[in-house]
């Protein structure tokens, strides 16, 4: 590689990395101070998910057919129990909110369809005391279930350290909720009406698969506001807040599984994966060695020179043939 294009790249390289440094000390700030104002809500059903008091909380039962429970807040018999609301924040890695190759998918295969997400903390203290907080309301369904096996939210640690993931199905078998009402797609999912296609008396987009989309707007008195959004418009590298809600699932062999729901996703800064974009556009421009070509075309003077020489050479023989004859 050109001496000159290698110092380029790694020029590149380092302002890349330099970006996620400055994109998670700017996660941390953001995530401190939502989780600051939060903390004061008298609404107990909406929390940081590093603040979520499991003691507090219940474990009721829910689902018509199929057996499943929700982490609920404490309330009397005769009143209703709200469901927790846990919220994160964190850099956005992998984004399916728009579903792919609906086309190509059987009636029998669409119950399976779900839109998901997975954010990273970039090794930021609150995300990670975020994700500690798993092991404990995995625990609270474990002890409310007894003897059941329960099996984990998978969790993943990569380059930029562990991953929160979360998905919501796209349709729910009319079976599983009988007294549930169809509803209609989010337009920002199904374009075409290819979901709305696969609907039919088995399956059906109930309210409990529904997501929602918000942006984080600032407002003219320098507070902010959240506006609808659509889920074609997050981007790799945004820094955005996901809304949950941790459901255990019947399954087989007796055994339990937690499951984080997706129930929205709002975008809070979307500066760093535009500026993530240009350099990783740069790297991969200036990071790869490509062999160097030319193409001349045209004639030069060596195609004159070629014709000369050919030109003499041929009067030559000619003469030559001529002095042969005369002989």
């Amino acid at each position: 590689m050109n001496k000159r294009l290698l110092v380029r790249a790694t020029l590149i390289q380092t302002r890349f990395e330099l970006l996620t440094v400055i994109k998670a000390e700017a996660l941390e700030q953001m995530a401190a101070t939502r989780r600051h104002a939060m903390s004061k809500r008298t609404n107990g059903c909406i929390a940081h998910m590093a603040d979520i008091e499991v003691d507090n909380l219940a474990v009721i039962e829910m689902g018509e057919t199929r057996r499943n429970w929700r982490l609920c807040t404490r309330k009397e018999e005769d009143e209703v129990s709200d469901e927790i609301i846990a919220r994160i924040q964190g850099v956005l890695t992998k984004n399916n909110l728009v579903p792919r190759n609906v086309h190509s998918c059987s009636q029998h295969k669409a119950q399976f369809l779900s839109q998901s997400v997975e954010i990273s903390g970039l090794r930021t203290a609150t995300f990670g005391e975020a994700i500690s907080k798993i092991s404990t309301v995995h625990d609270r369904f474990g002890e409310h279930l007894g003897g059941t096996t329960m099996l984990d939210i998978p969790s993943f640690d990569t380059g930029v350290g562990p991953v929160f993931s979360a998905s919501n199905r796209l349709f729910t078998l009319k079976s599983d909720c009988p007294t549930e009402q169809d509803v209609e797609f989010h337009e920002g999912i199904d374009t075409l009406g290819l979901l709305n296609r696969l609907k039919s008396g088995e399956l059906i987009h109930a309210p409990e698969n529904m997501v929602k989309f918000f942006k984080r707007v600032k407002h003219v008195d320098d507070g902010y506001e959240y506006a609808p959004f659509v889920p074609g418009g997050f981007k790799i590298g945004d820094i955005v807040e996901l809304q949950v809600t941790f459901v255990a699932l019947a399954s087989r062999m007796n055994k339990v599984k937690l499951t984080s729901r997706l129930q929205a996703v709002t975008l809070l800064d979307n500066t760093f994966a535009k500026r993530a974009a240009l350099a990783r556009k740069d790297a991969n421009k200036y990071s790869r060695s490509k062999p160097a070509i030319r193409r001349k075309i045209g004639y030069f003077q060596d195609d004159i020179e070629d014709d000369r020489t050919n030109k003499k050479h041929k009067s030559t023989s000619l003469m030559e043939n001529e002095d042969e004859m005369n002989q």
